[in-house]
């Protein structure tokens, strides 16, 4: 067993809360054990096996929290196990509805099927939203006490949180920034709607427009790569580097995101607005097509009264942001 040494900065001895903070995406299952300053004592990754039935999908989850609990000293109080999943999420059961990139986690109530056997709270909710509780408590929302997250992948997700308490809506689906409509009758979205902010500026959209761009003969270094190659990455790279059509994608993207955040500043008056994602990380010039895109885009007394700024957490956002479900929700939640 690895024994686990408690920090200290200056004499002063970090907080003993802890809690496991596991991500489960299409590919990996990212977790962490957390302390309650956001500070990682370890990490773990495995491989997400789609082609597992939820039975062995559940006891792969089982050995990795029963990994941390093991590895948890008497220096430390493992207050509970935060979760963040894709789709939809019961916070009640953990029941995950709309897990399409993860096959196994369709249907399964996580919370009923994990409590029982590992005998610590579990919290379950959006991986997106989870992202955000991460950021409001430990990155670019410190401090604030509202804060609105946004993650672009293959598609786009959100959380909201207000006067420092995340907003689920009735139904837990409220953070759907994703399926905003920007555009009326606009291109079809994976939602079945059209013109969701989604089909315009996720990573899926940028690689689209690249390839349509391409088609049209706009002269490109994306031409010389598969198009198979070409992904969100490697747009980023080539803007970076110069390419006009790479460039235009990402002036795209950051003008409906941009207008998107006019519409979310327009409707709350929020104060920040958190942007995270591998294509945050890769293209600098992105924040600044965004916040010219909102500002001409909000109210004119609202200009100037709001941030976007780039999320902090990296790629710990997942782990960091599930760990957070349980300081933020749990029994020892202020």
């Amino acid at each position: 067993m690895k024994e686990l040494k408690t920090p200290s900065h200056k004499g002063f001895i970090m907080p003993k809360n802890i809690a496991v903070g596991i991500d489960i995406g299409g590919t990996h299952i990212k977790s962490a054990l957390v302390q309650e300053n956001g500070h990682i004592l370890s990490k773990k990754k495995i491989h997400t096996k789609k082609q597992d039935d939820s039975k062995e999908f559940i006891k792969s989850l089982i050995d990795l929290i029963n990994h941390y609990k093991n590895e948890t000293t008497g220096d430390y109080d493992l207050i509970g196990v935060g979760i963040g999943a894709p789709g939809n999420v019961n916070r009640e059961s953990g029941l995950v509805e709309g897990a399409y990139n993860v096959p196994p986690l369709q249907n399964v109530q996580l919370i009923k099927e994990l409590k029982p056997i590992i005998n610590i709270p579990v919290y379950v909710d959006n991986d997106a939203t989870n992202a955000t509780k991460g950021e409001f408590l430990f990155g670019s929302g410190k401090g604030y006490d509202h804060l609105i997250g946004i993650t672009i992948g293959t598609g786009i997700g959100g959380g909201i949180i207000l006067n420092r308490h995340v907003f689920h809506g009735i139904t837990n689906y409220a953070g759907e920034i994703g399926h905003m409509i920007i555009i009326k009758d606009g291109m079809m979205c994976s939602c079945g709607n059209r013109g969701c902010l989604e089909a315009y500026a996720s990573t899926t959209a940028m690689v689209d427009h690249a390839r349509q761009l391409i088609k049209r003969d706009h002269k490109s270094l994306l031409q010389s790569y598969n198009p198979s190659e070409i992904n969100g990455e490697l747009i980023c790279k080539l803007a970076n580097e110069g390419d006009e059509v790479s460039i235009t994608v990402i002036q795209t993207i950051g003008y409906y995101l941009g207008l998107a955040i006019a519409n979310i500043v327009n409707l709350l008056n929020i104060p920040i607005i958190a942007v995270g994602g591998g294509i945050s990380d890769g293209a600098p010039n992105l924040f600044n097509v965004i916040e010219s895109s909102a500002n001409e885009h909000v109210l004119p007394k609202l200009r100037g009264t709001f941030q976007v700024v780039k999320a902090q957490l990296g790629n710990d956002a997942g782990v960091i942001g599930s760990a957070s479900t349980v300081f933020m929700e749990g029994e020892s939640a202020y």
